[in-house]
């Protein structure tokens, strides 16, 4: 089986609001019929987002490609992202799938809080 994972982390400026472009790439290729745990599976928040998880496509070949444009908010730690994504399956199982593409997008805003607690004196 041969696995490729690629990730790319780009940041940019346009009229000196800094943004970050983010894409990943997973891939999976094998010529042998694999057991489904070993099979790549698409359809979650980790691979082609906008899908629930609970439903999810799967093969032995396939590839995900998420997209992501992040726009920082202020010095908060927080940022506003919005992404697309597409995936693809197929295999050489006899393997009845609903489909073998999903393409999804998302919105939203990602970041960490504050972990202080107590009182400062």
């Amino acid at each position: 089986m041969a696995v490729l994972d690629a990730n790319l982390s780009v940041p940019f400026a346009i009229a000196q609001q800094p943004f970050r472009y983010v894409t990943t790439f997973h891939g999976q290729y094998t010529g042998n019929t694999l057991y489904y745990i070993d099979d790549l599976t698409i359809g979650s928040r980790y691979t082609v987002r906008g899908f629930d998880g609970e439903t999810m496509l799967a093969a032995a070949r396939g590839f995900y490609w998420r997209n992501e444009l992040q726009a920082p908010i202020g010095q908060t730690g927080q940022a506003v992202y919005a992404g697309i994504d597409y995936g693809r399956v197929w295999g050489p199982q006899p393997v009845a799938l609903v489909g073998t593409q999903l393409a999804g997008a998302v919105i939203g805003v990602k970041g960490s809080l504050a972990t202080r607690f107590g009182v400062c004196g």
